[in-house]
């Protein structure tokens, strides 16, 4: 009410009592769109280290089995779910604010941040369509830097002619093992011919 709906959201993100479907509801419409993402975004936040990721509100399922770090399966699971429907609904209402042509730049750098804290899932082809859809081409260049997708980098840039770019692109990325040193040779002979 009041108009701080944005409030609201935040509110509705520290609140454990509140369902996930029902606070997700509230935020739902063509005019809360920003609300929404406030509350994913604030959902997305890391919670204390003694607490794994999990929606509030929704019943403990039964333990699942871990992946590096410690981190539960099923917390990167809702995490990555959360995180793309976050960029859907960030590029949605990006592309309302620049149709309203009002200025998108602090919209933008949180859409870059939240990029950035999604980097470690294993959602990128997803993001990387949705970016793509949208037609936030630097945003995708961003994330698939942060992602150390090189290749997505260097594709992109080649599929737009911008060649000097792609040729300093090779000399920029930083080769730290073997692994990388091969995706670097391998680029480079992709790509030699163009």
């Amino acid at each position: 009410k009041n108009g701080r709906t944005l409030e609201s959201a935040q509110k509705f993100a520290k609140a454990a009592t509140v369902p996930f479907e029902h606070a997700a509801l509230r935020f739902s419409g063509p005019s809360r769109k920003a609300a929404l993402l406030e509350y994913l975004r604030c959902r997305l936040r890391p919670e204390p280290a003694e607490e794994p990721f999990r929606i509030r509100g929704l019943p403990e399922s039964r333990p699942s089995s871990t992946v590096a770090g410690g981190v539960k399966k099923k917390d990167e699971v809702t995490r990555a779910l959360l995180g793309v429907w976050a960029v859907e609904v960030s590029l949605a209402h990006l592309n309302d604010l620049k149709a309203r042509e009002v200025s998108v730049d602090a919209e933008r750098s949180a859409l870059r941040d939240l990029l950035r804290s999604l980097s470690d899932l294993d959602v990128h082809q997803r993001i990387y369509h949705l970016l793509q859809s949208h037609g936030w081409l630097e945003e995708l260049m961003l994330f698939a830097e942060a992602r150390r997708d090189y290749t997505t980098v260097i594709l992109h840039l080649v599929s737009r002619r911008d060649y000097r770019t792609a040729i300093d692109k090779l000399g920029e990325f930083p080769i730290a093992g073997e692994k990388e040193e091969k995706q670097h040779c391998d680029l480079v002979c992709r790509f030699a011919p163009v």
